[in-house]
């Protein structure tokens, strides 16, 4: 049985998951959806990055200060930093086809989830 601290700790690492995908997820949708014309989508879609990776700064000092650690964690940080670093690349290219981006996008959204869903596990046993 796990103590209310530990519960807390894996709650609080599976909130700022849930809000780095829900920047993520804006982004994508910012910059895909012809909603604005190009540069403001570039514009709003590098706001939402830059909140996602603030966002993944404060998980990983939490993450090192609760020593929470294991390849569920490990599973969702390296698609997350392919995705970002894709993003930048296509924001900095001007990229108006964003079909290449897709996959990664998708890759990271389904780390994601399986995170989400490993941490909700732990926190119920």
């Amino acid at each position: 049985m796990k103590n209310y601290s530990e519960i807390n700790d894996l709650d609080l690492a599976r909130f700022y998951i849930k809000k780095i995908t829900d920047h993520v997820r804006r982004s994508y949708v910012l910059l895909t959806k012809e909603l604005y014309p190009i540069e403001e989508r570039y514009q709003l879609s590098l706001s939402y990055l830059s909140l996602a990776e603030n966002t993944y700064l404060q998980f990983r000092k939490h993450q090192n200060e609760k020593e929470l650690f294991g390849s569920y964690i490990e599973d969702f940080e390296k698609p997350l930093n392919l995705c970002l670093f894709q993003f930048h690349k296509c924001i900095e290219e001007r990229e108006d086809n964003f079909s290449w981006l897709n996959g990664q996008y998708e890759d990271y959204i389904d780390q994601s989830s399986k995170t989400i869903d490993k941490l909700t596990d732990l926190i119920r046993s």
